[in-house]
């Protein structure tokens, strides 16, 4: 049903000397502040991102590896997309008389090329990305190592997954969460082999609950990300590509649950109790 962007924890800086002692295992983790809380804000200005992957990647300490990765392969793909199609985009700008989802999905488009203006092939090259991944490892970019063990996930247990999942979690870093932790948050119950996710206690199916999946969505926002169609790529690609063309993750929850009474509201209530737990290091409630 959702679209989350993927792509794979983060060291936290020490709140106060008393909150560096958390347990993994006693379900609690340090509430600090997340080593990217600048780039994060970077990240989020509206208009090219150009200077801020040129920052990013000199702060490898901060996860800037990690963020200029992911902005240069969200642009590889939206600048491939639009190479692909210029006599499309020609035949919609000529429609005299163009419908308000055109203008729309146009308009997006436009905005997601202008975030990855003055990106130049080189930039985008696989083997520039890749590059920028081994020295951002080198250089001990602790959200990159963390999405790299992420990766492996698959391939490893399920209590790994799990203190993977935690870790991710706990980092507080909204993009990580976004791109990384949610792909690895979705289980298998061992009981009936269905797929879904945990959350405090309860198991909720993907097939029959989406009001998780959905708060799960919701939460990068509430870390620092955002979520309007000034800077969010998937409500901005959403649109550019034909579907819902909404003005935030909270419209476009609202939009998807408006058949359904109390649904949003509802929605909303396991949003605000996710994010206390995040905030608070009680991260061991998704497990």
């Amino acid at each position: 049903m959702l679209l989350l962007l993927a792509a794979g924890v983060g060291l936290l800086q020490a709140g106060t000397p008393d909150d560096a002692a958390g347990d993994a295992h006693a379900g609690t983790a340090p509430a600090a502040r997340p080593v990217s809380a600048e780039l994060v804000h970077a990240y989020n200005q509206a208009g090219s991102l150009r200077d801020f992957v040129r920052h990013a990647l000199a702060h490898p300490e901060a996860g800037g590896a990690f963020y200029a990765t992911q902005v240069l392969r969200r642009c590889r793909s939206v600048l491939a997309t639009t190479a692909q199609e210029p006599e499309a985009h020609a035949a919609a700008a000529s429609v005299p008389h163009a419908t308000a989802a055109g203008g729309r999905a146009r308009a997006a488009a436009a905005t997601l090329r202008q975030r990855c203006a003055g990106l130049s092939p080189d930039d985008l090259a696989e083997e520039h990305v890749a590059q920028a991944i081994t020295d951002g490892l080198e250089r001990g970019d602790p959200l990159l190592t963390m999405a790299l063990q992420a990766g492996k996930s698959a391939y490893q247990a399920p209590e790994r997954r799990k203190s993977l999942l935690f870790d991710l979690l706990a980092s507080g870093d909204p993009l990580l969460i976004q791109d990384v932790a949610l792909r690895i948050a979705v289980q298998t119950d061992l009981g009936t082999g269905v797929r879904g996710h945990r959350f405090e206690g309860t198991f909720h199916p993907q097939a029959l609950d989406d009001s998780v999946e959905l708060a799960l969505y919701l939460l990068p926002c509430g870390l620092g990300l955002d979520c309007t169609w000034a800077a969010d790529w998937d409500l901005l690609s959403r649109c550019a590509n034909g579907f819902e063309c909404a003005g935030t993750r909270q419209d476009y929850v609202a939009a998807m649950l408006r058949r359904r009474p109390g649904a949003y509201e509802h929605t909303l209530a396991i949003y605000q109790r996710m994010l206390a737990a995040v905030r608070s290091g009680q991260v061991a409630a998704f497990m």
